[in-house]
């Protein structure tokens, strides 16, 4: 990923979309934010289908914001 797409930064991390670690294309490769990846693995909404994991990540980064808002309220 490094090559195609440059180096990854602090607090992100590269997943494979697919769950195939075997399978290097770029468009399998996504980058995401550990705070998701962790909650996306603990809510079980990483997948074998490249799109249903994509769209498990839109819910872990909405989970993870609810929490933040939820946070400053207090």
């Amino acid at each position: 990923m490094k090559k195609n797409k440059g180096i990854i930064p602090n607090g992100y991390s590269v997943i494979f979309a697919d769950g195939n670690k075997e399978n290097f294309d770029i468009d399998n490769l996504l980058l995401v934010e550990v705070k998701d990846k962790l909650v996306a693995k603990n809510k079980h909404l990483l997948f074998e289908d490249r799109e249903l994991t994509k769209t498990g990540l839109l819910i872990a980064k909405l989970i993870n914001k609810v929490s933040e808002v939820k946070e400053r309220g207090k």
